[in-house]
């Protein structure tokens, strides 16, 4: 018996440890949610890191007026401004460089335990820009402000964004 108490305590802890640690997956925003939560600030795909290590940021903006930063570092970025409009769970984009139109789904998730302070997970099916499933992450309680593109056409205003 007294070989066996040792051995019922380790499990004890062991089962305890595993009850204690469980936490459901937490579940996607409604869409309605979803939209206000993705407007209005930027997403980032790296939650640590140098100051010279590489990540992309989205930046979804007030109007459906918004941005892509690939950076090569916190000190070099390579900017693609679109417009996008959002129905249901699907994000579409429009880059205003080359035209190019592509639609991509998205869920927005509340983390339970904060990354780095990102409490905020974005999820896209195929990421228009890296190609693929791809992961961005946010602050909750924090909102950018207005990126100001007045002068960026509309997404449905017929303007030829490669025109001069």
């Amino acid at each position: 018996m007294n070989k066996l108490y040792p051995t019922l305590i380790v499990g004890g802890l062991a089962l305890a440890a595993a009850i204690g640690s469980y936490h459901p997956a937490p579940t996607p925003l409604s869409s309605d949610e979803a939209l206000q939560t993705l407007e209005g600030r930027a997403w980032v795909d790296r939650t640590s890191g140098t100051p010279r290590d590489p990540f992309n940021v989205y930046l979804f903006g007030q109007r459906n007026r918004g941005g892509y930063a690939k950076a090569d570092s916190s000190f070099r970025y390579h900017v693609d401004l679109d417009l996008y409009r959002v129905k249901d769970n699907t994000i579409q984009f429009r880059f205003l460089h080359d035209n190019k139109r592509v639609e991509t789904t998205f869920t927005i998730t509340r983390l339970e335990r904060p990354i780095n302070g990102r409490d905020l997970k974005l999820q896209l099916s195929n990421d228009p820009m890296v190609g693929g499933e791809h992961i961005y992450y946010s602050i909750g309680e924090q909102k950018s402000a207005d990126l100001s593109l007045d002068a960026v056409p509309t997404f449905d205003d017929g303007q030829d964004a490669t025109a001069p």
